[in-house]
């Protein structure tokens, strides 16, 4: 990130990324408690405009950069820079050329590049995932949004589309779809969402090439799975712990014909998910 990327940051959104919400905002103005001190009545103003702001406790005011040395308490450019940039992983205005997809309405541009952003790593370090392992199974998408450009992790589907999360976003560009991972098994794991499939190899990590994958990427997507898991003797399903993953699981069972079905979720029945499972197996150790 330089200069200029940071400053096109808006500082509420990089306020919000820290944890503080406006307490009131208008068109041009909001108004926080200040992040660089404690106040009892908000006292800390931004400029919406002109994306500038201001401490009326303390008489000092600035840009972002001056905001993230202040709270750093550096007068390092590069490190108040990376700091911006690890606590905004998804509002970065990259001046990159983007790629037109004419398959999304709103994201209609994007780019694919390795995954090596230290935000979104950050992010997946934030989920319990194996780094290492997300490299290899994700990207990282910058894509443009409204007029606005973002960046994201990707993972693909089976539509050439990809699904996109960071801390502060989950959506799709391209076409919605599954995504399918074949190593020539005759057992097939489901998960419902990325993140829960990269939480079960990293917990697991020899199951990487020695089953297949399936990832709905949300459960409408079941109805377009069964033809391909009748190709399976066996399938273990890990869907979320909800009334979504409960009907997913109940159609699939009734639909996939003659085949070892299991439901998986018992071994997490006290959590929503497998990646909260994760989460909460490694406070453990």
């Amino acid at each position: 990130m330089n200069i200029q990327q940071a400053k096109h940051i808006p500082i509420t959104d990089y306020l919000t990324s820290l944890g503080y919400k406006a307490v009131k905002e208008g068109s041009a103005t909001a108004w926080f408690h200040s992040p660089l001190r404690e106040d009892k009545d908000p006292s800390f103003k931004v400029n919406k405009i002109s994306n500038l702001w201001y401490d009326f406790g303390m008489g000092i005011g600035g840009d972002i950069i001056k905001l993230a040395q202040s709270i750093i308490k550096d007068e390092n450019i590069t490190k108040a820079l990376s700091y911006i940039e690890k606590k905004v992983p998804c509002a970065v205005n990259y001046n990159n050329n983007f790629t037109k997809n004419t398959d999304s309405p709103t994201l209609n541009k994007y780019a694919v590049y390795p995954l090596n952003n230290q935000a979104l790593i950050e992010y997946i370090k934030e989920r319990g995932v194996n780094i290492e392992l997300a490299k290899r199974k994700c990207k990282q998408v910058f894509f443009e949004n409204n007029g606005k450009k973002y960046f994201a992790i990707g993972f693909a589907n089976t539509s050439n589309g990809y699904e996109l999360r960071n801390k502060f976003y989950k959506g799709c560009i391209g076409n919605k779809n599954y995504s399918y991972i074949s190593n020539g098994s005759n057992e097939i794991l489901v998960f419902e969402g990325f993140f829960d499939f990269l939480s079960y190899l990293t917990k697991y990590p020899d199951g990487e090439n020695a089953q297949d994958f399936i990832i709905l990427n949300s459960v409408v997507n079941a109805t377009k799975v069964i033809e391909l898991l009748q190709k399976y003797d066996i399938i273990y399903c890990y869907l979320d712990n909800d009334n979504a993953g409960n009907e997913c699981f109940m159609y699939l069972k009734n639909k996939v014909i003659n085949k070892e079905i299991y439901d998986c979720r018992i071994i997490y029945k006290d959590y929503k998910d497998y990646n909260i499972f994760l989460l909460a197996s490694k406070k453990h150790l």
